[in-house]
């Protein structure tokens, strides 16, 4: 599970402070190509292009209060926290713009300390997926926890920033404590039956877990309205195409609200989706996702031939040690 940026909330504080017509927003992308870089808010409409010129250099006016914001640049994109008074200045490259992103100026404080904790939080996630010990998980968590709580209390940022921040931080402690909490669920669920549900396909056919008795199944639980989802779909296209001999089913199950039902079917025929496409019966309120503990989507399961889980929280098809964990079982 990983932290990953659909899960940051936009926190905007109106500010009182005077319109300054001088850039105070400026910086460096390194080997870029593009002619660009865009400015957006995390929610609401705004959007701002600032020229790149030949040497990558751009600089421009921003004032949309406090909050956080997305900037783009070609195909790449990372979270940047901005404010009317700021006069924030960045270098990155446009290969790599959320690894290599440095920041200085006003405002480098709270980016850095943002950048600091996303990263832990990320790191605490991918270390989760190589061990299964949730003491040591929760013992970790804490720990980062409180050193976070210290991070933002040595800052002493101003009464808006320390809102932005405290509200990231607030939201990278969730995930983090939700990674336990699946850590935990993966020790009390694995080896044990897999709850069964029965729901209907794109045809109106009912289907049943138990119908894929015999076989490997891997659950892929997500929603038309999750981009992280829909970013799963080619590789998870690529996995049933790699393993289409082997003794292995795909079931996908939407969580779309019973009225979005129709839009789910025309993505699932424009996406040309494989494996079983079935419709949960009630969104986030359905006995799968009560049954299965799911919180958050995409959400995954591999489940034996005999209906028993696996992994109560299987890894992404994105992630390259999937297939390789697959084939394995599979031989």
């Amino acid at each position: 599970m990983k932290p990953i940026l659909a899960l940051l909330l936009l926190v905007t504080t109106n500010t009182m402070h005077a319109q300054d017509a001088s850039a105070n927003f400026k910086g460096e992308i390194k080997n870029n190509k593009a002619d660009s870089l865009i400015v957006q808010s995390m929610r609401g409409k705004f959007r701002k292009a600032l020229a790149l010129d030949k040497t990558g250099h751009f600089q421009g006016l921003i004032q949309q209060g406090v909050g956080m914001f997305i900037i783009r640049v070609g195909q790449q994109e990372t979270p940047v926290f901005l404010s009317n008074d700021i006069n924030l200045t960045i270098t990155a490259d446009a290969a790599d713009l959320y690894g290599t992103i440095t920041f200085s100026g006003d405002g480098a404080k709270e980016n850095q300390i943002l950048r600091q904790v996303h990263q832990e939080a990320e790191a605490f996630s991918e270390s989760a997926e190589k061990q299964n010990n949730p003491e040591a998980l929760k013992a970790r968590a804490a720990q980062l926890s409180e050193s976070w709580d210290a991070l933002l209390k040595e800052a002493n940022l101003s009464f808006a920033s320390q809102t932005v921040v405290r509200t990231m931080c607030s939201q990278q402690k969730f995930l983090i404590n939700s990674v336990v909490e699946s850590a935990e669920d993966k020790l009390t669920f694995t080896g044990k039956p897999a709850p069964q549900f029965i729901y209907k396909d794109v045809k109106g056919k009912t289907v049943s877990l138990s119908d894929f008795k015999g076989k490997y199944v891997y659950i892929d639980v997500w929603a038309t309205w999750c981009k992280p989802c829909m970013m799963e779909i080619p590789d998870l296209l690529a996995l049933q195409k790699t393993l289409k001999d082997k003794n292995i089913a795909f079931i996908s199950v939407s969580i779309d609200k019973p009225e979005d039902a129709e839009k789910w079917k025309k993505v699932v025929a424009e996406k040309h989706l494989g494996g079983t496409q079935l419709i949960a019966e009630n969104a986030w309120d359905s006995s799968m996702v009560r049954d299965y503990k799911i919180e958050s989507v995409p959400r995954f399961i591999l489940i034996d031939p005999q209906g028993k889980i696996v992994d109560f929280d299987a890894k992404r098809p994105s992630n390259e040690e999937l297939v390789k964990e697959l084939n394995a079982l599979l031989r």
